[in-house]
């Protein structure tokens, strides 16, 4: 399991924390976390599209597991971009 301790876009004094797991060429994202609701301009074009058509509800909260080839690509999915976020293997274990 892999965890990605980040604060939230729209509430900066809020802690997240979202999972994820590897496979062999993928990397899944587990329902349950929360997906900022800020863009960026330099969000890659995939992305963007993901956020449209994934399962999030109203409270910002991935309702479907989804799968990634990088967890670049997973991070900036879940945060919008944050460059400063790092996955981690266990809790606070980089």
């Amino acid at each position: 399991m892999l965890y990605l301790e980040y604060f939230n876009n729209d509430r900066p004094w809020e802690k997240k924390e979202a999972e994820a797991t590897k496979e062999i060429k993928h990397f899944t994202v587990r329902k349950g976390c929360y997906i900022s609701n800020c863009e960026y301009d330099g969000m890659s074009y995939k992305n963007k599209r993901l956020r449209k058509t994934a399962k999030i509800n109203q409270n910002r909260i991935l309702q479907e597991d989804i799968l990634f080839f990088s967890l670049s690509d997973a991070a900036e999915f879940i945060t919008a971009g944050d460059p400063t976020q790092e996955w981690k293997t266990e809790k606070n274990i980089s």
